[in-house]
Parts: structure tokens; sequence; C-alpha cells
């Protein structure tokens, strides 16, 4: 992790099973759920 202000939103996604949508992909851990806005997008549709 590079910035330690991401790390409420790491703890959020390990609590809640949230994904979490950033353009910074590689700045968080690989066993997080971590999506470009364009792959959250597609994910979305996917499940309409």
């Amino acid at each position: 992790m590079s910035d330690p202000s991401d790390l409420p939103f790491i703890e959020l996604s390990l609590h809640t099973h949230a994904p979490i949508i950033t353009g910074n992909v590689k700045h968080f851990p690989s066993e997080l759920t971590v999506l470009t806005p364009a792959d959250f997008l597609n994910e979305f549709k996917k499940k309409l």
C-alpha cells in the first residue's frame, strides 16, 4: 500500500466484502476485490 489514507477503504472492504473501485488497482492488496470503474460498470451491467 503506497498511501496510508487508503487504510479506511481497505478496512471497510475487509469487513463488508465490498469491492474497492479505483483507478489505482495496484495500490491495494490482492486479497481484496479491487475493480477499475470500467470493470465495475461491466459487472454491474451483467446483473441488470
